[in-house]
This record gives structure tokens, C-alpha cells and sequence, in this order.
């Protein structure tokens, strides 16, 4: 026994020694961690005190330009070389002032009197890498003060407003505050890097507070660059033994290099190290700071050297002192071992004292019984409640409680996560369609409130506002047989230390009471419109006396005064349109022949004394004598015209949306062909204008070439034709006088109509101007007057040609096409009339239908192409015909403002233009590639090939640098135009592109709003137009020209 305690204390003494090793052991880490902290916050602090520092030399500099009226450059010199002497760190100083355009003269004179000889504002050629004299524009921003100005004589004059830093400048301008740069490679160094700063300086007078005041009162800059080494230097003082080592990173969204500076081992550098890796390990911290609107993070790492300098021997000696403790502990328990006949008397002792303890225990079991017995007569109460409420009682628990602090959304979902029904009664089982409640203990809260259902989310949020209670919440839910079930719910939560536990709440079902309360609701609106039916007319027709006794609404409605009626039977019929006396004779015979008590509805057609029309629904019920006879006939009437007149107008209405899906799916249809049609065109016209342009001008292929190059067009025209059918046709909109354009055109519309027909024209002078496409329009008077042409036949007939302005209101434009969108008010119209054949209520209706004609040939398109043409000039076309009596077309244009323009088409410039460089060809018919590789070579450019998106972005990627526009189509398999416009603008904010489409201009251009897009060309398309729009791109476009950079 003894040996056993012995051994006992010498593994308690062992487990005492590891234990006290390790508090040690993390005593000292602490102890370290401390010391780390305490040098990062005295560098940081450091850091931010040269930053001050270094900014202070600006708005020193800026309190000297302020406070003078003008500064020479040797008063500049003296500050900035004291500024530069009490400030480690500063490279150079500078003062770029704001000079306008019309002051460029005279502020360069000066500059060459005061500072330099041969002062001008100059810039970088991009193209040739040396400084050039600026090119004119609004205003300059010269390097005019430099310090020292011994190596930066090469920075005076550089406009500021062209260099790289273009955007860090306007942000100061704009923002009135210091602007800082990226990190920038110093002057006439090769590894060493820095920053540049710049400050606004604004006239003098109260600060400008908005961006247009800072712009007008703007009278230049301050410039400082700063040295990174000097300035993470300056804020480590210790020598190369330094217990900290700092990575300084620039994390600005857009910077293309996050690496700034580093310090290790007493050594500052600009050359960037292996990696951030290294300080994402170790004992380490982090900081921010804020540099002239930049965001630099300040990354601290413990050095190597230092941490294990950290390390002491206390934590061995510590486990040596317990282990000797342990010894003596060892000894000392053998020795009062020794005395165990002692410790046996003091046990004999203390005997009586324990059994004294046992009997208080025995007590305390007693009453623990008593306690456990009364709590199961409570269980038992409490079950027996539950089992026989009429109402479901429940308990949910959370397995892991919920933070009462916590925001109400994350409390909610944490109750989805972890609540489970722990208890519940039978009621509560046979709501959600089980038997018995342990069929449903344990399931999760969404089987019984589902998540998605918007009201249970609603009584959670009302619970968690409510402090954990609701009492009588309505709730309605589906049961699984689809019907609508309505509970009262109440809820109460058991909070412990502030974390929900459990919840404990009932459910009653109130279903029938919200069906009592629903067919309640149900007879109050039967009372309701009870009471409104007083508004009917009645009447009384008593069969003995013939005499009908109308109330004085029923009068109204018949169009007389009240008490005015005569009560007879005739006054009565007269009313009625004659095929409907007979009719409702009829009705009314057979309801008093019917035996029993028979009601009978009719509708009657009536007319007014006054002229007027109305609709009108009569019900009656006869009543008979206790031999069944009919004695009296009573009843209501109903003015129903304007329902009768709105269902005509829905008829209508449908009748139009009708011809409108009809015209749009066509249009779909014929602007697919179109755009595919536009591809063949182009290698066909584009081949065709090469071969002219490479064979001799008196060469016999000449005439072919040029009837394939005339073919090609009029195809184009034709397609330009469909795209205007289906409502996507490129108008050339100019301002027209209508009655000129019929003029023009009357020659043409003699030649091509009957020799038995007569042209007549009455065209009104001094029309307003109509915004319009000339072809399009031309093309529609063609098609009216051809048809009116073959409508007339072979007979003699007239066809007449009229145009005019007029007004016209929502009810003659509700008659007309393509009315429902365009407004009331004056419009410029073309009638063309014919004394024809004219046509049925039938045909009218299909003569816009796609493929519909009433001749043997033809394609049945002109007037749904007309039609067409007519949408996409938001006007209208109203037809009138009678068989016999001919048909008359009337076109509406909405008058535009301003005098008409002449429609005659100035012939193309010839094309000299030459280009060079690479451009990228995207397109993905192989024909229309190879024509427009042909194009682009002819004048002077490299050409690259891409067959769909995916092949453009690759060769984009790898030879980005010879690229200087891409030839982009819009429609295209795998990748499409617009995604590919994104991905390259991505890749190169400044591509040019100019895109390709069959489609027109509006349509294909609409989604690129704002995105850059260079230019449009709409296929197919001669060489001429092509040229002609790459020269206004390469020609027009912004100069993309850099400066030098600052320092």
C-alpha cells in the first residue's frame, strides 16, 4: 500500500512538472507576443508621422504660393531645398501650373525669361519616344519649378495632363484634396522606387465646394515624390538586429502591382521579394493606411532571429524545481506513513462523527423521495391536461440555444437549422394528418411552418419582436388534400442567460368560424347589390286589364319622362326593332303556356324617340291563380349598351392584335433571310468591285461586272425591303415635302400602271415637313398605285392621288392600322383612290395578311411590306372599300418640324486613304472574311482571321500589341458579337471596334450604348464605304499620345 501512494506521487509530481513546462513555455510566448505588438504600434505610428511629414512639405509649399502674390523660382528653390533638408525622403519638389490656351504664348515667354531658355510645353511621342512641342488644346498642365533642378532639367514644360498619372491629377482637381500615384520607378534610377503626390492650389477667397467651382478657380499644383526607402527607413530606427521586419503593399482596386516596399534586417528595398507567403505565417500583423486616396496595407512579421531570442531556460528549470518538490512530497508522505498507529486512533475518533454524517444523509434521500414523488403527481397532472386539451400543444427545443442579440433574420434561421419538436399531444398530431403524436416527435421546424411560405417567416419576425410571445396569431394553411385550413396560434419562448432554449405554444383550428364568417360576408354582398338592383326598371304587366305599369327608371331607359308612359302593349312594341317583335312574341307566349311558376330573360333592341340605340335585358316571372291560370307578369329590365359596346371594341381589338402577331412573326422570319442574304452580298459585291478595280478599264468584262455589281444592290435594296417589312428596315430619315416626293415620282407611276387607267394628281402646296425614309415611302405610293392599277383591270377607270394635312383624333385613328401607339394631332396624308371593283368585308380583312393576294401570281407581300414600312414611321393606314364602288388608301405621317430637305443623293468622294498596322477580321462565313481580308489589304493593313468569338479572343490575347482595330460581326455561333465586344474591352479599354451587321443600324447598335464602340457598317457594303469609315475611325479619334513620367 505504501509503495502504491509513493508511486501515485511521483506520477502527480511527473504530470505537475509537463504541466508547469508548459505554462512556461506559453508564459514566454505571450510575453513575446506583448513586445510585438508594443513595435508594431511604435513603427506604425512612425510611418504615419513621416507620411505627415512628408505631406507637410506640400502645403508648405501651397502657404508660400498663397500667401504672395506671385513666386519666383529662386524663392521656390530656397523652400524646397529647406523643406528637402528637414525632410528624409523627399526626391523632388515641383509647381505645375494650370495655363490656358490663349495664355500659352505669353506664359511660355516667361517661362524662358525666368527659368529656362528653352522653355516650351512640350509632350511624349509615343511613336518615337522623344518630347515634342504640345498640340493645341484647351489647357496645359507644364512643369514649371523643379528642386533640385540639378538632373531634372528634362521635366520642365511636360504637360502633366498627358503622362500617366492623368487620372491621379483630376482626382486631386476635382476633390480639392492630395492625390497620390501608384508606385513609380525614380528618376535616373533603376531599381528604386517611390510615389508622387499631388495638391490643388485654388485662387484666393473661400474654399471652392463644388467639383465646378474647383475646376473654374484652379490655379495649379504642388508636387512632391517621396522616396519608399527613405520613408520605411526613417520609422525603423533599429540597427540590423531589428526584432520586426514590415511589407508595404498597395491594395487600390485597378493597381496592376501591389508591392510597394519591404524592411528586413535594418534593410529597406524597392526590388520586390519572393512573396507575401512570408508574412502569412509566423507571429504577424496588419494595418491600413491611407496615402493621398490610395489604400496601402502595412504588413509586420516578427523576425526570425529575434523570436528565438525570445526563448529562456526557465521553462526547463521550472519542471527540475517541481520534480525535486515531488522528491521531498515523497519523503515527507513515507515518514507520516510511519506514524499510521497515530493516524489509526484519529480515525477511531472520528467514527462516531461519520455515522452522525449517515443519518443526515438518510434524511436527505427522504425528502429528495418526497420531492420526485410530488414531481410525478405534477407530470401526471400536466399529461392528463395535454391529453385532453381540444387544443395542439407543442414543444420545440433547440439543440443548440440562440442568442437573443443576435439580429432576427439569423435568429430565424438558426431556429430552422436546430429546432426539433420534443412534445406534443394527439390534437397536434391530427392537424399535420397523423394519429398519434410520437408519429412527428423529433421532426424539424420546416415540416410544420415551411420556410418558403411568407407568413411563417412574418409570425417568426413577430415573435422575435415581441419579445418571444405571440397570442392569437392567425395563421392559414393547405392541408395535404389541398384544403384551406385557418389556426389561432399562441407562442412563448423559455429564455435562460439571454439564449432561447425551448419553446412551448398551442394551435387551435378555427376553420368553421372563418367559414361562418366568409358565408356572413357572402350574404352582406348579396344585401349590397340587392340594394344596388334598386337602380333597375321594373314592370308590371297585368294579363286581365292588358295594362303595363313601368317604374320611372324603366321610362328612363326607353328614352321617356317619368310618368309619360301610356301603359299600353303597343306603345310598348313600337320601341322594338321590327325582327325582334316577333321574337320575343314568342318568349313570352311559351313562358305563359309553361304550367307552373315560369321566368323567362330575353335581350331587346330598342330605339329612343330621340334616334338613339339601346341594349336591354328583361327577366321576368308569371304569376298564376290557384288554378294555374297566368294572372300578372312582373319583372326587371337592365341597360346593358355599354357592355354590348365594349364587347365589340374587345372583338375588335382582338381582330388587330391578330393582324399584329401575325405581321410580327412573318417579320422575324423575313429579317433572318435578310441578314443571312446581307452575308452572301457582301463577298459578292465586294469580289465584283475588286475585279473592276484589277482588270482594264476598256476590258470586255467590264459590262458584266458591272451588271453583277447593279444585281448586287438591287438584292441589297430587296433585303433592305424585308427588314422594313418586318419593322427592322435602316430609314435614312430626312425631312420631306410629301407632295414633292409624289411629284418625283409621278413619271414612273405612269409607266407602270394600265394604258387604260388615267392618272389624276392633287397635290397640295406648302405641306409640312414629314420625318421619313424617301425609298420607303416611294416604295408605298408604287404599291398603292399598282394595286389600284390591277384593281381597275382591263377596263377604263381613273386612279387619283391626293395629299393634304389634316387632324385627326383618337376616334379616326381607332379605325386605321397600326393606330393604338401614335397620338392625336396633325398629320401630312397620301389618299389614293380608285374607281375599281372594290373589295368585301372578307377580303379587306386579309389584304395585310402574309402571302394573302387575290390575283393568280405574286407573293402576296406588298401590302404587308407597305404595312411595315408604315410601323416603322410610327404612322397609320385607313382603308374604305364597297364592291362596285372602288377603294381608297389613305397613309398618315406625323408632321415634323422644321423646313423639308432635298432628297437627291450626292455622289461618294473618291477614296485616297491609306492605313497600316493589324486588324482583326471576326466574322463567321469564311466568304465574307476572305472579302474582307482583300478589303483591308488593298489600302495598307495586316489582316488577322477569326471565325467566332472564342478565335478572336485568343489571337487578341497573343497579339494584342499589333492590333489597331477589329472588324467585329454582330451575329455569331459559340460567342456573339456583343459578349466578344466585352471580352476585348476587358482586354483593352481603348480597342477600336467597328462592328458588321444585315441588321440596321438602330437595331445593332442599341445595346452598345456607352460601351466605346468606335463605329457601325451595316452589310452588304462597297469597298469606298468601308475605307471611308475607317479613315473618320483612325482619323478623328482622340490622341492617345503619353508623357514622360514625373520623377
Amino acid at each position: 500500500m505504501r509503495i502504491l501512494t509513493l508511486g501515485c506521487i511521483v506520477l502527480l509530481g511527473m504530470s505537475c512538472a509537463l504541466v508547469a513546462f508548459f505554462l512556461t513555455r506559453n508564459s514566454e510566448r505571450e510575453r513575446a507576443e506583448q513586445e510585438f505588438a508594443w513595435r508594431t504600434r511604435r513603427h506604425l505610428e512612425a510611418l504615419r508621422v513621416n507620411l505627415e511629414r512628408s505631406e507637410e512639405c506640400l502645403y508648405t509649399l501651397r502657404d508660400l504660393f498663397q500667401s504672395t502674390g506671385g513666386v519666383s523660382y529662386s524663392e521656390f528653390q530656397r523652400t524646397a531645398q529647406d523643406l528637402r533638408r528637414r525632410h528624409q525622403g523627399v526626391q523632388q519638389l515641383q509647381w505645375v501650373p494650370r495655363i490656358k490656351a490663349e495664355d500659352r504664348a505669353t506664359f511660355e515667354a516667361f517661362a524662358r525669361s525666368t527659368v529656362s531658355p528653352t522653355f516650351e510645353i512640350i509632350e511624349g511621342d509615343e511613336e518615337h519616344h522623344v518630347n515634342v512641342r504640345a498640340a493645341p488644346r484647351a489647357e496645359y498642365a507644364p512643369v514649371m519649378y523643379v528642386d533640385p533642378k540639378s538632373g531634372n532639367e528634362a521635366s520642365f514644360g511636360i504637360d502633366s495632363y498627358r503622362g500617366t498619372h492623368q487620372q491621379t491629377i483630376f482626382h486631386a482637381r476635382d476633390t480639392g484634396t492630395i492625390a497620390a500615384t501608384r508606385r513609380i520607378l525614380l528618376r535616373g534610377k533603376t531599381t528604386e522606387y517611390g510615389w508622387a503626390c499631388f495638391l490643388p492650389l485654388y485662387a484666393k477667397g473661400p474654399g471652392p465646394t463644388t467639383t465646378e467651382a474647383r475646376r473654374e478657380r484652379l490655379l495649379g499644383y504642388i508636387v512632391g515624390t517621396f522616396r519608399l526607402t527613405d520613408w520605411i527607413a526613417s520609422s525603423f530606427p533599429e540597427t540590423k538586429s531589428s526584432a520586426v521586419e514590415a511589407m508595404i503593399v498597395d491594395e487600390t482596386p485597378g493597381t496592376p502591382e501591389r508591392f510597394l516596399v519591404s524592411f528586413s534586417g535594418g534593410v529597406a528595398r524597392t526590388p520586390p521579394p519572393n512573396g507575401e507567403a512570408a508574412f502569412a505565417t509566423g507571429l504577424r500583423s496588419a494595418a491600413k493606411l491611407s496615402v493621398g486616396g490610395r489604400d496601402w496595407t502595412v504588413l509586420f512579421r516578427a523576425s526570425p532571429a529575434w523570436l528565438s531570442a525570445q526563448a529562456t531556460p526557465y521553462s526547463y528549470a521550472a519542471p527540475f524545481v517541481v520534480l525535486l518538490i515531488t522528491a521531498l512530497v515523497a519523503f515527507l508522505v513515507h515518514h507520516i506513513q510511519r506514524r499510521a498507529e497515530v493516524v489509526g486512533r484519529l480515525v477511531e475518533e472520528r467514527t462516531a462523527a461519520l455515522h452522525a454524517v449517515e443519518e443526515t444523509l438518510r434524511g436527505d434521500i427522504r425528502r429528495r423521495e418526497l420531492v420526485e414523488s410530488a414531481l410525478r403527481k405534477s407530470e401526471d397532472r400536466y399529461r392528463a391536461f395535454v391529453g385532453q386539451s381540444t387544443e395542439g400543444i407543442w414543444c420545440f427545443e433547440h439543440e443548440t440555444p440562440i442568442s437573443t442579440h443576435l439580429p432576427a433574420e439569423e435568429q430565424i434561421d438558426l431556429m430552422y437549422r436546430n429546432a426539433r419538436l420534443t412534445e406534443c399531444n394527439d390534437v397536434m398530431a391530427r392537424i399535420y394528418g397523423h394519429e398519434r403524436s410520437d408519429q412527428i416527435i423529433g421532426a424539424p421546424l420546416d415540416s410544420f411552418a415551411p420556410r418558403e411560405d411568407p407568413q411563417n417567416i412574418a409570425f417568426l419576425r413577430a415573435f422575435i419582436e415581441n419579445r418571444y410571445r405571440v397570442v392569437e396569431w392567425e395563421m392559414r394553411e393547405v392541408d395535404k388534400d389541398g384544403t384551406p385550413r385557418f389556426f389561432l396560434s399562441n407562442q412563448t419562448g423559455i429564455i435562460e442567460d439571454g439564449l432561447l432554449k425551448r419553446v412551448w405554444g398551442t394551435r387551435r383550428e378555427i376553420t368553421e368560424r372563418k367559414r361562418e364568417a366568409e358565408l356572413q360576408a357572402q350574404q352582406a354582398t348579396r344585401l349590397r347589390l340587392a340594394v344596388s338592383a334598386a337602380s333597375l326598371g321594373t314592370w308590371d304587366w297585368d294579363l286581365a286589364t292588358q295594362r303595363v305599369l313601368w317604374s320611372p327608371e324603366t321610362e328612363r331607359m326607353f328614352g321617356l319622362a317619368p310618368g309619360t308612359f301610356d301603359g299600353t302593349l303597343q306603345t310598348y312594341m313600337s320601341f322594338l326593332f321590327p325582327e325582334d317583335r316577333e321574337r320575343i312574341g314568342i318568349i313570352i307566349r311559351h313562358a305563359l303556356e309553361t304550367p307552373g311558376e315560369t321566368g323567362t330573360d330575353y335581350d331587346l333592341h330598342i330605339q329612343r324617340p330621340d334616334g338613339t340605340t339601346r341594349w336591354l335585358v328583361a327577366r321576368g316571372a308569371v304569376l298564376r291563380d290557384v288554378t294555374g291560370k297566368p294572372v300578372r307578369m312582373l319583372g326587371t329590365v337592365m341597360d346593358v349598351t355599354h357592355q354590348r359596346l365594349a364587347e365589340e371594341e374587345r372583338v375588335r381589338m382582338e381582330r388587330k392584335l391578330q393582324e399584329g402577331q401575325k405581321l410580327e412573326s412573318l417579320g422575324v422570319l423575313a429579317g433572318g433571310i435578310a441578314h443571312d442574304f446581307n452575308n452572301l452580298l457582301t463577298g459578292i459585291l465586294g469580289n465584283a468591285s475588286f475585279a473592276r478595280m484589277d482588270i482594264p478599264a476598256n476590258s470586255p468584262a467590264q459590262p458584266s461586272l458591272e451588271q453583277v455589281e447593279i444585281a448586287a444592290q438591287r438584292a441589297a435594296e430587296l433585303c433592305k425591303q424585308m427588314l422594313a417589312y418586318s419593322g427592322k428596315g435602316r430609314f435614312v430619315v430626312q425631312r420631306l415635302d410629301l407632295s414633292s416626293l409624289v411629284r418625283e415620282t409621278s413619271d414612273l407611276l405612269q409607266v407602270s400602271i394600265s394604258k387604260n387607267c388615267v392618272m389624276k394628281f392633287a397635290l397640295a402646296e406648302d405641306l409640312p415637313a414629314i420625318n421619313a425614309d424617301a425609298t420607303q415611302i416611294r416604295q408605298i405610293i408604287m404599291n398603292l398605285v399598282i394595286n389600284a392599277s390591277e384593281a381597275i383591270g382591263d377596263r377604263s377607270g381613273s386612279i387619283s392621288v391626293t395629299t393634304g394635312v389634316m387632324d385627326a383624333d383618337r376616334a379616326y385613328l381607332s379605325e386605321a392600322h397600326l393606330s393604338p401607339n401614335i397620338p392625336e394631332g396633325e398629320y401630312a396624308f397620301l389618299e389614293v383612290s380608285d374607281n375599281g371593283t372594290g373589295m368585301t368585308p372578307e377580303t379587306r380583312a386579309k389584304i395585310f395578311d402574309p402571302f394573302f393576294t387575290t390575283k393568280f401570281t405574286g407573293r402576296g407581300l406588298g401590302l404587308a411590306a407597305v404595312l411595315g414600312i408604315v410601323r416603322g414611321h410610327s404612322g397609320a393606314l385607313k382603308v374604305n372599300s364597297e364592291v362596285g364602288r372602288g377603294t381608297i388608301f389613305k397613309l398618315l405621317l406625323p408632321c415634323a418640324d422644321g423646313p423639308s430637305e432635298n432628297t437627291s443623293a450626292l455622289p461618294s468622294p473618291l477614296i485616297t486613304w491609306r492605313g497600316s498596322g493589324t486588324m482583326l477580321v471576326v466574322d463567321d462565313e469564311d466568304t465574307v472574311r476572305a472579302t474582307m481580308t482583300r478589303m483591308l489589304e488593298r489600302v495598307g493593313f495586316d489582316v488577322l482571321q477569326a471565325a467566332n468569338g472564342h478565335q478572336a479572343l485568343e489571337i487578341f490575347h497573343r497579339e494584342e500589341e499589333k492590333i489597331v482595330g477589329v472588324l467585329l460581326d454582330l451575329t455569331m455561333p459559340l460567342l456573339d458579337g456583343n459578349a466578344t465586344f466585352t471580352e476585348l474591352r476587358r482586354c483593352d479599354p481603348d480597342v477600336r471596334v467597328l462592328l458588321m451587321s444585315g441588321f440596321n443600324e438602330q437595331d445593332a447598335v442599341h445595346r452598345f450604348a456607352g460601351k466605346g464602340l468606335a463605329g457601325f457598317i451595316q452589310k452588304p457594303f462597297k469597298p469606298e464605304t468601308l475605307y471611308s469609315k475607317l479613315q473618320s475611325i483612325f482619323e478623328n479619334e482622340p490622341s492617345r499620345e503619353k508623357a514622360e513620367p514625373l520623377a
